[in-house]
């Protein structure tokens, strides 16, 4: 006679035994379905552990004395179904750093699946990935537009003179790039100097656009008859760009004059400060008596090489690392829908294909070296769902990463429950927030182009009142980088060099391509708000841009409140970034948003819980995602998962606790 039950053993993915004596508290347990708080899709849950006698106890124990934690012994257990066929009812791995071992039996955890067991176990694990293999792709990091200043005294001076360039001493430099643009000037009088190759310029402009030059200057002058004074900038040609003060006759005075003007140049035009005129017998001319001014200017980068991998990919290698051998992975959210979305490292930003060390001999030498992505699986999902709305789970022998409303199908029924008890409806707290942390990890650069950096981090606060204990947070912060200015740091100030001691080395950045174009994707067709201008990237990536993605999840957990806003609350460097893209989608990454204007939800933040008659939920076929339909006083409501668990020795009553769909009329 064929058994209702049956137990096996399966012992390093070969050998299997099948019991003769069913672990003791088999009956005691129950196959949960639980809804992760992080990763959003469901995980099989078993509830108690199973101690193992006689047969089960020798292999068991066996196989821990040979391999210690590396132990690999999987419980399966099976239903006999009506066509006499065994139906899985649970399969997974035992847990051995549970086990405890007694005179005649092992009492042991059983996990859900290999891989969210792996998952649960490395997902805090850092993983270092060589950006190799037939995926890498070879971009080009375009040129970015950096804004530079520089900071000048002038030199006092005690000869009243006309005819020549003041002194000019250099205090501070902001430069992004490695060229110089600016010089200190002795002081010098020359009459009628050329203009196309006077040496004494104090800025070579790098790049064709507006220059600012903002001061002051304090001058004395001492002119009679029919002298006069001309004190300029005067650009390469001899062409002036500005007048500071022009006189002519009798003087016997000082002033201080405010500098503040603006004019273009082409690349390679230089400016200088130039005191000319003429002097009559006893009028000399003009002295310095102190002054100082900033100029700021727009320089542009040199493009670089880099090496950069898929997201998706990143996916498959993670799991590969955490499960020990190649995981089918399942994400057409990453494959199809952001296949542009590529991952590099600061070592492949900054070129660095070779490292220095040192022979048994002391000498130094250079190896290759191949650029690595040192990350871990839950920096990499928590930046997923931060960019894309997305959640994770384990579909058989699947890792699938897809969006998030993937996991909450209202089209598509999962069960309808029998003979359900009274139900409660409850608030689901879990899904009430206050504020979202969102963007990306603050950085701590503070160049002068860093302040513009629009790929920071981000606060918004929510329409939810807090009704007892403290205010909780939505994170929704990236743990990669999408920086454009981080970026220019990361491999312009430190080209050349082979040192990995670079604060960027361990750090991982992403980029939105033109496949195309093997290169980042350049500017929308309207933008304002950045230095960078035209060069800008990443911006499709950008902190609100990112927000709006999650406009489903977002309208659930605010759900009713559709008169209310999200509001922007602050930013760590630049928020006024505005966006209009090739679809005519408009953002202002400090605007507030609208909760009318957010996508469908996917559920109502309302918990409904109730017991029912058995009903067969141990696998939920091919469809763990969508609704439970169940029935309060004659109405048929319906709800996702959240959290149920079955007894199938018993086939007894069983707990739903499910999350409403948005189509339940819940009044």
């Amino acid at each position: 006679m064929m058994k209702q039950f049956k137990y096996e053993l399966i012992v390093r993915g070969v050998l299997t035994y099948e019991l003769p004596i069913a672990p003791i508290g088999w009956d005691k347990n129950l196959i949960k379905q639980t809804r992760n708080t992080k990763y959003y899709g469901l995980m099989r849950v078993f509830t108690a552990p199973l101690e193992f006698v006689k047969q089960g106890n020798t292999i068991i124990c066996r196989e821990w004395a040979d391999y210690k934690s590396r132990a690999d012994v999987e419980v399966r257990i099976s239903e006999l179904q009506v066509d006499w066929s065994y139906k899985v009812e649970f399969q997974g791995p035992l847990d051995f750093t549970t086990i405890k071992v007694k005179d005649h039996s092992v009492i042991i955890n059983a996990l859900s699946s290999g891989i969210e067991s792996n998952v649960k176990a490395y997902e805090k694990a850092n993983y270092q990935i060589p950006v190799t293999g037939s995926e890498v792709k070879n971009i080009t990091i375009p040129s970015l537009r950096l804004l530079e200043s520089a900071s000048f005294i002038f030199n006092t001076d005690t000869e009243f003179e006309v005819d020549y360039f003041p002194g000019l001493t250099i205090l501070t430099v902001e430069a992004a790039s490695n060229v110089s643009s600016v010089q200190a000037v002795e002081r010098v009088y020359r009459e009628f100097p050329d203009w196309s190759t006077a040496g004494e310029w104090f800025f070579r402009c790098p790049y064709t656009g507006q220059v600012k030059i903002k001061g002051t200057l304090q001058a004395a002058f001492l002119m009679v008859g029919a002298s006069s004074i001309d004190i300029s900038i005067i650009k390469t040609g001899g062409t002036k760009v500005a007048t500071i003060y022009s006189h002519s006759g009798a003087l016997n005075s000082s002033f201080t004059f405010d500098i503040d003007v603006s004019f273009n140049l082409t690349v390679g035009e230089r400016l200088y400060w130039y005191f000319g005129g003429a002097s009559a017998v006893g009028g000399p001319g003009a002295a310095v008596i102190e002054g100082d001014f900033k100029i700021e200017y727009y320089t542009i980068s040199a493009p670089t090489q880099c090496d950069v991998v898929p997201m998706w990919w990143l996916h498959e290698r993670l799991m590969e690392k955490m499960n020990g051998v190649v995981t089918v992975c399942q994400s057409n959210l990453l494959r199809n829908a952001w296949g542009r979305l590529y991952v590099t490292c600061g070592d492949a930003l900054r070129r660095l294909n070779t490292k220095t060390t040192t022979d048994m001999a002391g000498n130094t030498i250079t190896i290759p070296s191949i650029p690595a992505i040192k990350t871990n699986w839950e920096d990499f999902f928590q930046t997923c769902n931060a960019l894309l709305n997305c959640g994770w789970a384990v579909e058989g022998a699947t890792s699938v990463l897809e969006g998030k409303s993937y996991f909450y199908r209202r089209s598509s029924k999962t069960l309808s429950v029998r003979n359900n008890k009274e139900v409660e409806f409850t608030q689901g707290n879990q899904y009430l927030f206050q504020t979202i942390k969102g963007g990306y990890e603050k950085q701590t650069y503070d160049e002068l182009n860093g302040r513009d950096e629009t790929n920071s981090e981000v606060f918004w606060t929510l329409p939810i009142n807090k009704t007892s204990g403290e205010a909780r947070e939505l994170n929704l912060q990236a743990k990669y980088r999408a920086d454009i200015y981080g970026i220019e740091i990361a491999r312009l100030n430190l080209v050349g060099k082979n040192s990995v001691d670079s604060d960027s080395d361990n750090d991982t950045f992403l980029f939105y391509l033109n496949e195309a174009l093997d290169a980042p994707e350049p500017a929308p067709p309207m933008f304002s708000g950045v230095t960078s201008g035209a060069t800008i990237y990443n911006w499709i990536i950008s902190p609100k841009r990112n927000l709006l993605r999650h406009g489903d999840y977002l309208h659930s957990i605010l759900y009713g409140l559709d008169a209310y806003s999200i509001v922007w609350a602050s930013s760590d460097k630049n928020a006024d970034l505005v966006t209009i893209d090739s679809n005519g989608l408009s953002v202002i990454e400090k605007g507030d948003i609208k909760v009318n204007s957010l996508s469908d939800p996917l559920f109502i933040p309302i918990i409904a819980n109730f017991k029912a008659s058995y009903n067969d939920i141990s696998t939920l076929g091919s469809n763990p995602w969508g609704y439970v339909e169940f029935v309060r006083k004659g109405r048929k409501y319906r709800g996702y998962i959240d959290d149920a668990g079955v007894d199938i020795s018993k086939h007894s009553e069983q707990q739903y606790t499910l999350i409403l769909t948005p189509d339940t009329p819940f009044k």
